[in-house]
């Protein structure tokens, strides 16, 4: 019985783990609010939408610049054909924190 509750308690944590790191593009769909981003400390504002579409496209809108282009889910990390990969490293309902260089912050929500 100890070796079963073990197992169960090993198998637990293992999924609860995988579960941490599965992202699942349904998270990202709709308009994000690209708010801050932090680079060796040091934290800058931004204002961008980011729209991630249902049908694999997204739009990258800031007050000068435009961006369209196709986006996946390939790991933990969220692929932009214009921009390349960025380390996911948390993403909610509210929230997504990513890397590429820099720590990018997001939130649910329009900038403007």
């Amino acid at each position: 019985m100890k070796n079963l509750l073990r197992f169960a308690a090993a198998g637990i944590l293992a999924g609860s783990s995988l579960w941490v790191h599965a992202f699942e593009e349904q998270q990202l769909y709709g308009t994000w609010c690209f708010y801050e981003q932090e680079e060796s400390g040091n934290i800058a504002p931004a204002q961008v939408n980011v729209t991630f579409n249902t049908d694999g496209t997204y739009q990258w809108m800031d007050t000068q610049v435009q961006q369209k282009g196709t986006w996946r889910i390939r790991e933990n990390d969220l692929v932009l054909s214009e921009t390349g990969a960025h380390k996911l490293v948390s993403v909610s309902g509210h929230r997504i924190v990513m890397t590429r260089d820099v720590t990018m912050k997001m939130r649910k929500d329009s900038c403007f």
